[in-house]
């Protein structure tokens, strides 16, 4: 017992000796006030940050917007709100992710196709994570469709019409007032189509499509309104760092101690219009926990 407790704390100082070192090579003043590391109610991990010298890349930024009670922050490339971000592991088979507070597309046209462009994430480190997220459409007589940058064009359709009902209820949407499907993989952009069936003039309810969390939608599907469509829903995307900006840190320079701790995956990819970037995302060894892009890594006792 005695042994073992010897080298797990020799492992911790090790670990916290590298960290150390991280900071000062990389310039970062993590657990300072230069480097933010909350927003509000957000935890904002390295490889995010906010404020000059914090963020691996511009892709990571992160602006705390202080107007709002309690502060929100945003991903300085989109504008889009961060609700979460997290780091991943590999070994429960959690991808590293950021959830954000995504625009809904919804209208009142009936006699006609109305369309929107929108958040691109081409040639950026996010893609729309294919296994969190879904695409629904929702209201009376809709079709609605979202073409991918690919050329690739997934949707669905209400089969039925029940104008009486105003919230969508039960824990699924099964074709009345509300259809869904799963989306394309490597999805960065997309355009949302939404054409009406028949006129559903007479029951005066916006029509609407959007992409949005499977988890989050399942679990407030009875709440959802359809007379007072969301401007906006959970959406998770998925996130690696371009392998140019990776190979610029300190935790790009493996070694025999740091290796025991985490590994990084080389063989991920983004996809950027018709190209596809090498790209790169640390996880925890088994055993271990952390942030890795730091080498802040302990083991779980």
């Amino acid at each position: 017992m005695a042994v073992k407790m010897v080298f797990q704390i020799m492992i911790v100082l090790l670990c916290s000796i590298d960290a150390i070192l991280f900071v000062q090579a990389a310039g970062l003043a993590i657990n300072s006030t230069s480097c933010q590391a909350i927003c509000g109610d957000v935890s904002i991990p390295y490889p995010f940050g906010i404020g000059a010298g914090c963020y691996v890349d511009h892709w990571f930024e992160v602006v705390c917007n202080d107007s709002f009670s309690p502060p929100k922050p945003f991903l300085s490339s989109f504008g889009l709100e961060v609700l979460n971000i997290s780091l991943g592991d590999a070994y429960r088979s959690s991808r590293s992710t950021v959830r954000v507070n995504y625009p809904t597309f919804s209208t009142r046209t009936y006699n006609s196709s109305s369309r929107k462009q929108n958040v691109e994430l081409a040639n950026s480190s996010f893609i729309f994570s294919q296994e969190k997220n879904i695409f629904v459409a929702m209201g009376c007589d809709n079709s609605a469709s979202m073409g991918s940058s690919d050329g690739s064009i997934i949707g669905c359709k209400q089969s039925s019409c029940d104008s009486s009902k105003v919230v969508i209820n039960g824990s699924s949407c099964n074709g009345t007032n509300c259809c869904q499907t799963t989306i394309a993989s490597d999805l960065n952009a997309f355009e949302t189509t939404i054409d009406p069936i028949s006129d559903p003039a007479v029951t005066k309810q916006c029509n609407s499509a959007f992409l949005v969390e499977e988890e989050w939608f399942r679990e407030s599907c009875s709440l959802i309104n359809m007379s007072s469509i969301m401007s906006h829903v959970p959406v998770v995307l998925e996130w690696w760092i371009l392998e140019t900006s990776f190979n610029t840190l300190p935790i790009a320079n493996k070694t025999a101690e740091n290796t025991k701790a985490y590994y990084c995956d080389h063989y991920r990819y983004i996809s950027a219009s018709t190209k596809y970037k090498p790209s790169v995302a640390c996880f925890c060894n088994w055993g271990f926990e952390g942030n890795p892009y730091l080498l802040s890594l302990f083991l779980s006792l």
